[in-house]
């Protein structure tokens, strides 16, 4: 009778072992199951990316090289400009050709000037357009967080003879919403510099790209990356002017 028994609990015991085998199989089939999917789903959305990624910066290279092209039209068409105004001018009378000509110059200059302003606005905007292309939604808000970052460090080290804060009212246009820790840190270290206490206003601006622009009377503490792009074009024009 023990014996009976005995088996009747081992086969059970067995039959138990075999039964829970069998769901654990079943379960791990199906977890393997749903990691195909999701390994296939990311490969497909890694493919559209490096697709979309590709496709910019074709659109960007053929941007720049239409700017180019227009640039040099520009230039070509107002040298032809200034060599026909200069012919003329020589026709005329000796007493007026010099002023005329000075005139002429000042002309040409400012005309160059504000082509150079335009090609820089050009230049800042394609640059925006491609890192709004390149970057996801993470990769942007990472890049607003290390911008946000880099003022708050440079505003730490800044004395306060620096700020001329005549309001307690600061206006900051950001790229996108600042997390509360940021805002935090960002009221209290404007409020410790002007020496009484801040009141933030947040206002979002998606042309800045990224980063932020400090506003309060006069003062004007420009961290967006579009003003870092802005900056970056004007010295690479000054360095070619230099031949560097």
């Amino acid at each position: 009778m023990l014996a009976q028994i005995l088996i009747i609990q081992v086969l059970t015991f067995a039959g138990l072992i075999f039964i829970l085998r069998i769901l654990f199989y079943k379960h791990l089939k199906a977890a393997l199951k749903r990691l195909e999917v999701l390994h296939a789903e990311n490969l497909a959305r890694e493919e559209q990316l490096k697709k979309e990624l590709i496709e910019a910066q074709l659109k960007s290279q053929q941007e720049l090289a239409a700017a180019r092209k227009e640039a040099e039209r520009i230039i070509q068409e107002a040298r032809q400009k200034a060599s026909k105004v200069k012919d003329e001018l020589e026709d005329k009378a000796k007493q007026s050709a010099s002023r005329i000509v000075e005139d002429t110059k000042q002309e040409l200059e400012n005309k160059e000037k504000e082509m150079e302003l335009l090609c820089v606005q050009e230049a800042v905007n394609l640059a925006a357009e491609v890192l709004g292309a390149v970057f996801a939604e993470g990769g942007r808000q990472v890049l607003q967080q290390q911008l946000v970052f880099e003022l708050i460090d440079e505003l730490s080290r800044m004395s306060s003879a620096d700020f001329n804060l005549k309001s307690k009212e600061v206006t900051v246009f950001t790229a996108s919403a600042l997390n509360p820790e940021e805002r935090d840190k960002l009221r209290l270290l404007l409020s410790k510099k002007s020496g009484e206490g801040i009141e933030l206003k947040e206002e979002l601006d998606s042309s800045l790209i990224g980063g932020i622009v400090i506003k309060s009377g006069s003062l004007v503490i420009d961290a967006s990356l579009k003003n870092k792009l802005k900056k970056v074009v004007e010295y690479l024009k000054r360095r070619k002017k230099s031949g560097a």
